[in-house]
């Protein structure tokens, strides 16, 4: 039942009516509070929701240069930072599927200008899932950008030896390589590595033949 309501909240996302999908999802959660895609679309309905308010902060900008018009720029952040929570909670929940939320919390806080939050944030769901393949890489480039390049590639090493197919981490890896200038030996070795896998890969394969 609670899944069914989840889809309803769906549609009336799609139409854009907000409020009443919120409505319909915190029902779905009364029905069972441990059902942590309710969060995930909690979540993406404030982050639509502020989009519509972003799109019309545009076209205001353009018409007004002040005056008694709303700030729909600042509806837009205020209901962005109310996704932020929902996609937390969503992978406290089900950090294995971490994933789905990620690039959204990154998207998110960078908008909010809080993005030295999203490492704090990695952490909490390693802390939940210390095996999570996504997280590891996403902490890695996080410790890159800051010029930590030596924690970076322990980081990502650590990852392959988890998962030494994933090619995610593998293009990372090669991504921080290049960033350190090693040598071009090296970074040949590890295209030719992803190149192999792709070539070999059952999974590629089915998916080229179709």
């Amino acid at each position: 039942l609670s899944l069914f309501k989840i889809q309803e909240g769906r549609m009336l996302t799609q139409n854009k009516q907000f409020s009443d999908a919120r409505q319909i999802y915190e029902e779905a959660l009364a029905i069972n509070e441990n059902l942590a895609v309710a969060y995930y679309f909690i979540g993406n309905s404030y982050s639509e929701e502020s989009e519509v308010e972003y799109q019309k902060s545009l076209k205001t900008d353009t018409l007004h240069a002040g005056g008694d018009e709303p700030d729909y720029m600042a509806r837009a952040k205020e209901l962005l930072s109310k996704a932020i929570p929902m996609w937390m909670r969503y992978a406290e929940l089900k950090p294995e599927s971490a994933w789905m939320v990620i690039h959204l919390l990154k998207d998110g806080l960078f908008a909010l200008d809080r993005y030295p939050e999203i490492e704090e944030i990695l952490k909490q769901i390693l802390k939940l899932d210390e095996d999570n393949i996504e997280v590891i890489a996403s902490l890695s480039e996080i410790y890159s950008h800051r010029g930590e390049n030596v924690d970076a590639l322990e980081l990502i090493d650590s990852a392959l030896e988890q998962d030494s197919t994933s090619l995610i981490v593998k293009l990372i890896k090669m991504k921080l390589q290049a960033r350190q200038e090693k040598s071009s030996n090296e970074f040949i070795r590890g295209l030719d590595d992803i190149i192999h896998f792709l070539v070999t890969d059952e999974r590629f394969q089915i998916y080229k033949n179709t």
